[in-house]
């Protein structure tokens, strides 16, 4: 039977999660910054790239933290993995394949 959500059930498993792809946490925060230096200083191919990167990091949320780790705790989880791969899908179809996203910078004062 599925277990009701709390916070405590949830920190456990988000740690679990943690503890069992350490380092895995700095690849991850290192493809953002690279995301994040790519949408500042422009390449070519840097539309491209922040959509590969992203498409790799919804997968990979869906997948591993939802499907894995999650769909033993409750069958909601289900929805978000697949929500996730499909935002996933979207990044690297209209992002990587078709060039159809746009990433840029604005700095804003206000």
């Amino acid at each position: 039977m599925f277990e009701s959500l709390t916070l405590e059930r949830f920190l456990e498993y988000t740690s679990r999660y943690n503890m069992d792809y350490y380092p895995t946490q700095f690849l991850m925060l290192g493809l953002g910054l690279i995301a994040r230096l790519l949408v500042i200083f422009r390449t070519r191919h840097s539309d491209r790239l922040i959509s590969s990167i992203l498409s790799f990091l919804y997968g990979w949320i869906g997948i591993q933290f939802y499907m894995v780790y999650f769909r033993e705790f409750m069958p909601v989880p289900i929805v978000f993995c697949l929500l996730f791969i499909t935002q996933g899908l979207i990044f690297f179809l209209e992002g990587t394949l078709r060039n159809r996203i746009n990433f840029q910078f604005k700095a804003n004062l206000h």
